[in-house]
């Protein structure tokens, strides 16, 4: 309801908007002022909280939705690095949205997003529109272009936690959930390094996607974490993350936490470059 009211508002010309090849980017604040969206298409990719209840303005970002302190992406930083105590993580994510990831980064960490459409960067890096790069990480690092291009180029075991961000949309990027996709993301994290598929979808049954997909890789274990908020909100949305690791501890963890759960892959064919089910997916979503 919050994104079609604010996808009606920003069709009448208010706020900020640019087109690029992959569509229209908008940022729109909220009526009240408290809020600002960054909007692509019908789904918003992220926001900022500006202002409290009582209209004071927020002085360091406060990242929503998604993306808010207790959601499965964020525990993601704090079981990666559970299990390497005093390493500085260094963390991969594709899909940049408003950058709101950024602000769970400690001080010498290092992040790198993997972001597809320029404008998309254009906005995030821009303070103007949202403060996560600036205010949280400004030593951000931004790679643009193909993902599963641009991925290919980095040193192997590089990350220690991966977020693949790129399902949300109502158009979902298909090449990103293949197996040369899956095993191209294990190769560059560390040995016992975190992946985290964050696959909230309106349209896509994903799950059973990735988890028969990950199934035609040998030593990859799985846990899928459903977090549901007891009241929706703006601030907060629930989301659905699938962890994935070959170090078992790291998963036993991930199963700790509120909403983890085993990974059922039924009976659905994995997905590679050469075949993907798309209808089937749609059809489990609106089965359920």
């Amino acid at each position: 309801a919050v994104a079609m009211t604010l996808v009606a508002a920003s069709s009448s010309g208010d706020g900020y908007s640019e087109r690029s090849f992959f569509g229209v980017s908008r940022v729109m604040d909220s009526p009240d002022g408290r809020y600002r969206l960054l909007i692509h298409g019908s789904t918003i990719h992220g926001g900022q909280k500006l202002r409290d209840a009582k209209g004071a303005k927020i002085a360091r970002p406060q990242p929503i939705m998604y993306y808010h302190a207790e959601g499965p992406m964020v525990r993601g930083f704090e079981l990666a690095r559970s299990g390497k105590p005093g390493v500085k993580l260094n963390t991969g994510v594709i899909g940049l949205g408003a950058g709101a990831l950024a602000c769970f980064v400690k001080p010498g960490e290092h992040l790198t997003y993997f972001e597809i459409d320029p404008v998309v960067v254009s906005i995030a890096k821009d303070p103007k529109h949202f403060e996560f790069l600036s205010g949280c990480a400004p030593h951000t690092k931004t790679v643009l272009g193909d993902a599963r291009l641009t991925l290919a180029k980095q040193p192997a075991a590089t990350f220690d936690y991966f977020v693949v961000d790129a399902f949300s949309s109502d158009a979902v990027p298909v090449h990103l959930l293949t197996q040369e996709a899956m095993e191209l993301y294990l190769s560059r994290i560390t040995h016992d390094g975190l992946i985290a598929f964050h696959i909230s979808n309106r349209h896509m049954e994903l799950e059973s996607v990735v988890a028969a997909t990950v199934a035609k890789i040998p030593g990859v274990h799985m846990a899928a974490v459903l977090q549901k908020d007891a009241k929706r909100s703006i601030d907060k949305h629930p989301s659905h993350v699938i962890y994935l690791s070959r170090d078992r501890a790291t998963i036993e963890r991930a199963m700790a936490l509120p909403g983890a759960r085993a990974v059922n892959p039924r009976k659905t064919a994995a997905w590679s470059d050469n075949y993907a089910d798309i209808l089937s997916a749609i059809w489990r979503r609106y089965a359920e």
